[in-house]
């Protein structure tokens, strides 16, 4: 039991840190949901952190 929930864990953390990092580097969402071959973009969403700089960077721009 503790190994199934060791390995979800690190599954999850991986998929979080690729489309994390595709979003930092200026990737679209839509084109993230197609490489993490998700049917709905709320998934995508859902992997997808924002930092910080990067909302100071989106507010700056307006």
């Amino acid at each position: 039991m503790i190994d199934r929930l060791v390995e979800n864990y690190f599954s999850l953390f991986w998929r979080r840190a690729f489309a994390t990092r595709l979003n930092a580097a200026g990737i679209g969402v839509a084109a993230i949901q197609q490489a993490m071959g998700h049917a709905n973009i709320a998934s995508t969403f859902g992997y997808c952190w924002v930092s910080d700089e990067q909302l100071a960077n989106a507010v700056n721009l307006i």
